[in-house]
Protein backbone atom coordinates (compact mmCIF):
# COMPACT_ATOMS: atom_id res chain seq x y z
CA UNK A 1 0.00 0.00 0.00
CA UNK A 2 1.02 3.59 -0.45
CA UNK A 3 1.67 5.55 2.73
CA UNK A 4 1.81 9.33 3.00
CA UNK A 5 2.35 11.57 6.02
CA UNK A 6 0.98 15.13 6.07
CA UNK A 7 2.15 17.64 8.67
CA UNK A 8 -0.28 19.81 10.62
CA UNK A 9 -0.42 22.31 7.72
CA UNK A 10 -1.31 19.61 5.18
CA UNK A 11 2.08 19.44 3.44
CA UNK A 12 3.35 16.01 2.51
CA UNK A 13 6.41 15.12 4.59
CA UNK A 14 6.79 11.44 3.68
CA UNK A 15 5.89 9.06 0.88
CA UNK A 16 6.85 5.39 0.90
CA UNK A 17 8.08 3.69 -2.28
CA UNK A 18 4.62 2.37 -3.25
CA UNK A 19 3.10 5.84 -2.78
CA UNK A 20 5.77 7.35 -5.04
CA UNK A 21 5.05 4.65 -7.62
CA UNK A 22 1.28 5.22 -7.51
CA UNK A 23 1.62 9.01 -7.57
CA UNK A 24 4.27 8.73 -10.30
CA UNK A 25 6.46 11.19 -8.39
CA UNK A 26 9.53 11.20 -6.15
CA UNK A 27 8.95 14.76 -4.96
CA UNK A 28 6.80 16.24 -2.22
CA UNK A 29 4.78 19.33 -2.99
CA UNK A 30 4.70 22.30 -0.65
CA UNK A 31 1.43 23.53 -2.15
CA UNK A 32 -1.48 21.95 -0.29
CA UNK A 33 -3.97 23.71 -2.59
CA UNK A 34 -2.44 22.09 -5.68
CA UNK A 35 -2.03 18.51 -4.39
CA UNK A 36 -4.88 17.18 -6.54
CA UNK A 37 -3.62 18.98 -9.64
CA UNK A 38 0.04 18.00 -9.17
CA UNK A 39 -0.69 14.33 -8.49
CA UNK A 40 -3.71 14.18 -10.85
CA UNK A 41 -6.22 13.08 -8.20
CA UNK A 42 -9.79 12.91 -9.52
CA UNK A 43 -13.23 12.04 -8.23
CA UNK A 44 -13.96 8.53 -9.48
CA UNK A 45 -15.78 8.28 -12.78
CA UNK A 46 -15.38 11.98 -13.61
CA UNK A 47 -12.89 14.42 -15.12
CA UNK A 48 -13.26 16.58 -11.98
CA UNK A 49 -10.23 17.11 -9.76
CA UNK A 50 -10.91 15.85 -6.25
CA UNK A 51 -11.82 18.84 -4.02
CA UNK A 52 -8.79 19.68 -1.87
CA UNK A 53 -10.88 20.28 1.24
CA UNK A 54 -12.35 16.75 0.94
CA UNK A 55 -9.00 14.96 0.75
CA UNK A 56 -8.86 12.29 3.47
CA UNK A 57 -5.48 13.46 4.81
CA UNK A 58 -6.81 17.00 5.29
CA UNK A 59 -10.02 15.67 6.85
CA UNK A 60 -7.83 13.69 9.27
CA UNK A 61 -6.06 16.95 10.22
CA UNK A 62 -9.47 18.14 11.44
CA UNK A 63 -9.64 15.14 13.79
CA UNK A 64 -11.66 12.81 11.58
CA UNK A 65 -10.84 9.26 10.57
CA UNK A 66 -11.67 8.98 6.90
CA UNK A 67 -12.22 6.08 4.47
CA UNK A 68 -13.19 6.58 0.83
CA UNK A 69 -13.31 4.62 -2.41
CA UNK A 70 -14.29 7.41 -4.78
CA UNK A 71 -10.82 8.60 -5.75
CA UNK A 72 -8.78 7.95 -8.89
CA UNK A 73 -5.28 8.75 -10.04
CA UNK A 74 -4.89 9.64 -13.71
CA UNK A 75 -1.30 8.69 -14.53
CA UNK A 76 0.31 8.12 -17.95
CA UNK A 77 -3.02 7.50 -19.67
CA UNK A 78 -4.11 5.07 -16.94
CA UNK A 79 -6.88 5.45 -14.40
CA UNK A 80 -6.08 3.90 -11.03
CA UNK A 81 -9.02 3.59 -8.61
CA UNK A 82 -8.01 4.02 -4.97
CA UNK A 83 -9.22 3.08 -1.55
CA UNK A 84 -7.91 5.72 0.86
CA UNK A 85 -7.83 5.60 4.65
CA UNK A 86 -6.57 8.53 6.73
CA UNK A 87 -6.33 9.07 10.47
CA UNK A 88 -5.05 11.86 12.71
CA UNK A 89 -2.04 11.39 15.02
CA UNK A 90 -2.23 13.29 18.32
CA UNK A 91 0.41 14.37 20.83
CA UNK A 92 0.10 13.56 24.54
CA UNK A 93 -2.18 16.56 25.21
CA UNK A 94 -4.51 15.94 22.25
CA UNK A 95 -3.12 18.28 19.60
CA UNK A 96 -3.01 16.92 16.06
CA UNK A 97 0.62 16.53 14.97
CA UNK A 98 0.06 15.03 11.54
CA UNK A 99 -2.10 12.65 9.59
CA UNK A 100 -1.23 9.32 8.07
CA UNK A 101 -2.85 8.30 4.83
CA UNK A 102 -2.83 4.74 3.48
CA UNK A 103 -3.97 4.20 -0.08
CA UNK A 104 -4.31 1.13 -2.22
CA UNK A 105 -4.89 0.41 -5.91
CA UNK A 106 -8.26 -1.38 -6.03
CA UNK A 107 -8.31 -2.06 -9.79
CA UNK A 108 -8.39 -5.85 -9.35
CA UNK A 109 -11.12 -5.64 -6.71
CA UNK A 110 -13.26 -3.43 -8.97
CA UNK A 111 -12.67 -5.78 -11.92
CA UNK A 112 -13.74 -8.73 -9.75
CA UNK A 113 -16.81 -6.78 -8.58
CA UNK A 114 -17.67 -5.92 -12.21
CA UNK A 115 -17.28 -9.57 -13.24
CA UNK A 116 -19.47 -10.62 -10.32
CA UNK A 117 -22.06 -7.94 -11.17
CA UNK A 118 -22.07 -9.07 -14.83
CA UNK A 119 -22.40 -12.70 -13.75
CA UNK A 120 -25.26 -11.81 -11.38
CA UNK A 121 -26.99 -9.85 -14.15
CA UNK A 122 -26.56 -12.77 -16.57
CA UNK A 123 -27.84 -15.19 -13.94
CA UNK A 124 -30.85 -12.98 -13.16
CA UNK A 125 -31.64 -12.74 -16.88
CA UNK A 126 -31.39 -16.51 -17.27
CA UNK A 127 -33.61 -17.06 -14.23
CA UNK A 128 -36.20 -14.62 -15.64
CA UNK A 129 -36.13 -16.36 -19.04
CA UNK A 130 -36.42 -19.80 -17.44
CA UNK A 131 -39.24 -18.59 -15.18
CA UNK A 132 -41.08 -17.20 -18.22
CA UNK A 133 -40.59 -20.51 -20.04
CA UNK A 134 -41.83 -22.49 -17.03
CA UNK A 135 -44.89 -20.24 -16.70
CA UNK A 136 -45.64 -20.80 -20.39
CA UNK A 137 -45.15 -24.57 -20.06
CA UNK A 138 -47.33 -24.58 -16.94
CA UNK A 139 -50.09 -22.74 -18.82
CA UNK A 140 -49.83 -25.24 -21.69
CA UNK A 141 -50.05 -28.14 -19.23
CA UNK A 142 -53.10 -26.59 -17.58
CA UNK A 143 -54.68 -26.18 -21.03
CA UNK A 144 -53.88 -29.81 -21.94
CA UNK A 145 -55.28 -31.06 -18.62
CA UNK A 146 -58.45 -29.03 -19.15
CA UNK A 147 -58.81 -30.37 -22.70
CA UNK A 148 -58.15 -33.95 -21.52
CA UNK A 149 -60.74 -33.56 -18.75
CA UNK A 150 -63.25 -32.27 -21.30
CA UNK A 151 -62.54 -35.23 -23.62
CA UNK A 152 -62.82 -37.69 -20.71
CA UNK A 153 -66.10 -36.09 -19.64
CA UNK A 154 -67.40 -36.26 -23.20
CA UNK A 155 -66.38 -39.95 -23.41
CA UNK A 156 -68.11 -40.72 -20.10
CA UNK A 157 -71.27 -38.97 -21.25
CA UNK A 158 -71.11 -40.79 -24.59
CA UNK A 159 -70.63 -44.15 -22.85
CA UNK A 160 -73.51 -43.42 -20.48
CA UNK A 161 -75.78 -42.59 -23.45
CA UNK A 162 -74.64 -45.78 -25.23
CA UNK A 163 -75.38 -47.82 -22.08
CA UNK A 164 -78.84 -46.26 -21.79
CA UNK A 165 -79.61 -47.00 -25.44
CA UNK A 166 -78.15 -50.52 -25.28
CA UNK A 167 -80.12 -51.38 -22.11
CA UNK A 168 -83.44 -50.25 -23.53
CA UNK A 169 -83.15 -51.57 -27.09
CA UNK A 170 -84.78 -54.96 -27.74
CA UNK A 171 -82.70 -55.95 -30.76
CA UNK A 172 -79.87 -58.42 -30.59
CA UNK A 173 -76.41 -56.95 -31.16
CA UNK A 174 -72.86 -57.23 -30.02
CA UNK A 175 -69.55 -55.43 -30.47
CA UNK A 176 -66.55 -57.59 -31.25
CA UNK A 177 -62.86 -56.69 -31.62
CA UNK A 178 -61.67 -57.07 -35.19
CA UNK A 179 -58.11 -57.69 -34.06
CA UNK A 180 -58.67 -60.31 -31.32
CA UNK A 181 -62.19 -61.55 -32.01
CA UNK A 182 -63.07 -60.88 -28.37
CA UNK A 183 -66.58 -59.68 -27.50
CA UNK A 184 -66.41 -56.11 -26.21
CA UNK A 185 -70.16 -55.66 -25.67
CA UNK A 186 -73.21 -57.93 -25.83
CA UNK A 187 -76.71 -56.46 -25.67
CA UNK A 188 -78.94 -57.75 -22.84
CA UNK A 189 -81.37 -59.29 -25.36
CA UNK A 190 -78.53 -61.12 -27.16
CA UNK A 191 -77.09 -62.20 -23.82
CA UNK A 192 -80.45 -63.67 -22.71
CA UNK A 193 -80.93 -65.50 -25.99
CA UNK A 194 -77.43 -66.95 -26.39
CA UNK A 195 -76.13 -66.82 -22.82
CA UNK A 196 -73.07 -64.85 -23.84
CA UNK A 197 -71.56 -62.06 -21.79
CA UNK A 198 -68.40 -59.96 -21.77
Amino acid sequence: VGIAVHDATGKITYLNQKAKQLLNSDTYTDSVEKITEIYQIYRAGTDELYPTEELPALQALQGKTWLIEDMELHQNGQIIPLEVYATPIFDEIGNILYSIKVFNDITERQQAQNILADYNHTLETQVQLRTTELIKINEQLKQEITERQQVEQALRESEERFQEIAQTIKQFFFIRSGATGQYLYVSPAYEQLWGLSC
